[in-house]
């Protein structure tokens, strides 16, 4: 039986290309430029760069070391957002008393307004 030439490959038939392709380019020998630099020539130039480079500390690791002035910068900052909070709380609080105050004022009013117009009708 002969195979259409216009039917889709099937599964097997991609897998096989694929090995194929594969044990091709394993076999294949990519040329080395004899002016590339061998491994032993990259190494040293490796270990020579990491002797030149600077070496910056994160301020979180555990080898950091603080300063006076990084201590006294953070207590303000603390120290300054405690009172803020404080002085927040206080404006908050003050409010709240003199929307009180006035209703109690009003309230006295009203009881006061009461209380004297039944002094006025008693015989």
């Amino acid at each position: 039986m002969q195979e259409n030439q216009n039917s889709p490959p099937s599964a097997d038939d991609h897998s096989k290309s694929l090995t194929n392709q594969t044990t091709n380019v394993e076999n294949e020998k990519v040329p080395f430029p004899a002016d590339a630099p061998q491994n032993d020539e990259i190494n040293d130039k490796e270990h020579s760069q990491s002797k030149v480079m600077e070496v910056h500390k994160h301020p979180h690791h555990v080898t950091h070391k603080k300063k006076w002035l990084e201590y006294i910068l953070e207590f303000l900052m603390i120290f300054l957002a405690v009172f803020l909070g404080f002085i927040a709380e206080n404006i908050r609080e003050v409010s709240i008393e003199q929307k009180r105050a006035g209703e109690y004022a009003q309230l006295l009013y009203d009881e006061l307004k009461k209380d004297t117009a039944n002094l006025n009708f008693d015989p």
